[in-house]
């Protein structure tokens, strides 16, 4: 199950389902490919021609990442072909792409996806999981519950995200608390933030990226 959101404030929500099985069409399972390129084909249309009710933006918002696991070497949760379907469209629409916003590896990571040239054009946030995990994977181990709040202010691409709050659960005191809560971890922004430099997406890439020159997902 795969859709596209209503529009908000001139921009679209996309919403795929990357749990992708042994459909009939295994080039592109139930067209979800196909749709994808539509919908960022239509906002690129948009951007060039303005027209009333179109969008020039569109959030990707899903389960499971494109790229590779990190705490496990050589392991991505696409299938190969798959995986360079997704990203090569994400390099192809950088420019009307907002946000791209994943789970599933309960982790709190993040990925830079390049175009051929090496320059990193996309900014993929994962989020970490409410839900305990102890994973048979190599060097996966296990993680306490948490997640993640964002604040942003809205330009019609939220690339201005002016905060990313990491909540934990404080299972180490649970039996001293009445309720469990949940309080900040860190701030992303308030950690790595610098007087000469705006926004989070800046501030990530300026402080990372140099020092991931050679990641490639």
């Amino acid at each position: 199950m795969f859709c596209l959101s209503s529009t908000y404030m001139d921009a679209h929500v996309f919403r795929p389902n990357k749990a992708y099985a042994n459909f009939t069409n295994k080039e592109d399972p139930a067209e979800q490919f196909a749709f994808m390129q539509s919908v960022l084909e239509a906002a690129s249309k948009c951007r060039k021609q303005p027209s009333p009710g179109c969008s020039p933006t569109v959030h990707i918002v899903a389960h499971i990442a494109p790229g590779v696991f990190e705490r496990t070497p050589n392991f991505t949760w696409f299938r190969d072909p798959y995986n360079e379907k997704f990203l090569k469209l994400t390099v192809d629409y950088a420019e009307v792409i907002g946000m791209m916003l994943f789970g599933h590896h309960h982790t709190d990571t993040f990925h830079l996806v390049k175009d051929a040239n090496g320059t990193a054009v996309q900014f993929v946030l994962m989020s970490p999981a409410v839900t305990p995990w102890f994973s048979s994977l190599d060097g996966a181990g296990a993680n306490n519950p948490a997640f993640r709040l964002y604040d942003a202010n809205y330009d019609g691409t939220f690339n201005d995200i002016t905060r990313a709050n990491n909540m934990y659960f404080r299972g180490g005191q649970l039996c001293s608390m009445e309720f469990a809560d949940y309080p900040r971890y860190y701030s992303c922004l308030a950690q790595y933030k610098s007087s000469a430099l705006h926004g989070f997406y800046t501030v990530i890439f300026v402080l990372l990226a140099s020092s991931l020159s050679n990641l490639f997902l």
